[in-house]
């Protein structure tokens, strides 16, 4: 979230440390597949999305509310996992 913005991995684990100034997404719809938002996330679309929402001067930030109001296209559960 501060600093270098759009760094994604998929953790596939309960993590066992500290999460701070990173972003989180857990999935509570079973209608997103977590392997197609990760390239939403790398997509341009929502690169232009968020570098136009960056907060900040000299080291750039993004809030949870510009995360939590991203739009995500969201087709079919069969066409995500293509």
């Amino acid at each position: 979230m501060i600093g270098s913005i759009g760094n994604y991995a998929i953790v596939t684990e309960s993590p066992n440390y500290a999460i701070k100034n990173v972003a989180l997404f857990k999935f509570k719809d079973e209608n997103l597949y977590n392997k197609y938002f990760y390239y939403v996330l790398n997509s341009p679309f929502l690169e232009n999305q968020i570098k136009s929402q960056q907060k900040g001067g000299t080291q750039k930030f993004v809030t949870l509310k510009i995360l939590r109001n991203l739009k995500i296209p969201l087709p079919p559960l069969d066409t995500q996992k293509k």
